[in-house]
């Protein structure tokens, strides 16, 4: 298994829809979240983020709880609606047409985590997407895979244009043994099993339907965030730490030592310190910049006395703190509370 697809980097936004579905059919937390190390209470909290292992343990646990209820992953993908991309989903629906947010979705597919491929082809009247196993191995089966995209994407088209969406057909590499029928009455179009690809087709005037929730200014302000998270994933999984870092920095109320910073991140220090290198940075420059940011904050709203901000920034003398200070500020802390107190 990848670095890469161990760290927990991921929002957690789609916990709440998969604990939904699974209370429906009667499954506590407890179990479908077996083997993740994500307790009850974490995955209830927003700040609390996964890794694609951790996903993939879920539905592993999810396929094999349900491994008595033949259309599992049909219900399982329908009720994955868009609120499962975060702020992705909010610059989908403000897209212009049903294609720009297609391509939007493409575009930053790295949120998405999926383990499929999918290839777009205009032929006339139809739009062809041909779905195809990422390099990586599924989770589970490939029928039960490709029902939670198939069903997942249906939903979310659904939601998109603001009403009921049916796909013109499918064509799947799945063998017809006993899911015919509900592939059929779920999906509602004309569906030809054990094919040599997995096709599925919709019609391309569809691409051109304004959405009704279309609006231009708040699509480039949500397109503009998830730009920045895929950029962040994407350094990531480039081996680049300085994004994960700086954010678990940020929940820190002083100075972070590498050794509890490295934990955190579930790496050893030296990979950290070798990550880090390779992307033109060092954790202790990383730490300092947390800690002047504190720093400026408590100067500028706490009567904390100068040496009291300096401890808890964690630097051995107040002269180090001053120093560090003006080199980051271009001017000494007591300097830089007086003219904040004298602008408020």
């Amino acid at each position: 298994m990848s670095t890469y697809e161990e760290q927990a980097i991921y929002p957690s936004a789609e916990l709440y829809l998969l604990g939904r579905f699974m209370h429906n059919h009667g499954l506590l937390p407890q179990r479908w979240l077996l083997g993740t190390g994500i307790t009850v209470d974490e995955a209830n909290n927003p700040d609390t983020r996964l890794s694609i292992h951790q996903f993939d343990v879920i539905q592993r646990n999810i396929s094999r709880l349900l491994s008595d209820m033949p259309d599992a992953g049909i219900r399982l993908g329908a009720s994955l609606n868009l609120s499962r991309w975060g702020v992705l989903a909010g610059a989908l629906l403000s897209s212009q047409t049903l294609g720009d947010a297609l391509a939007t979705a493409n575009q930053l597919k790295i949120l998405v985590r999926s383990r499929f491929e999918l290839t777009t082809e205009i032929c006339g009247s139809e739009c062809r997407i041909e779905v195809t196993p990422a390099s990586r191995a599924l989770p589970v089966s490939l029928r039960f895979s490709l029902e939670v995209l198939i069903a997942g994407l249906q939903t979310q088209i659904t939601q998109l244009i603001g009403e009921p969406f049916y796909f013109s057909s499918i064509a799947t590499t799945v063998k017809n043994e006993g899911v015919g029928m509900n592939w059929k009455a779920h999906f509602q179009c004309p569906i030809e099993f054990n094919a040599e690809k997995t096709v599925i087709v919709l019609p391309t005037a569809l691409l051109r339907r304004p959405l009704p929730l279309a609006n231009p200014v708040t699509h480039a302000q949500l397109l503009k965030v998830s730009e920045m998270e895929a950029q962040r994933l994407r350094q990531i999984q480039q081996g680049d730490r300085v994004w994960e870092l700086r954010e678990w920095l940020s929940k820190q109320s002083g100075r972070a030592g590498m050794s509890e910073a490295a934990q955190a991140l579930k790496v050893s220090e030296r990979t950290l310190r070798r990550q880090l290198q390779v992307s033109g940075h060092s954790y202790s420059q990383l730490a300092e910049e947390h800690c002047l940011q504190i720093a400026l904050e408590r100067l500028e709203f706490s009567n904390d006395s100068v040496t009291q901000v300096s401890v808890l920034c964690g630097y051995r003398d107040l002269a180090s703190f001053r120093k560090s200070f003006a080199r980051y500020t271009g001017m000494s802390p007591r300097k830089f509370r007086q003219k904040n107190t004298a602008s408020q």
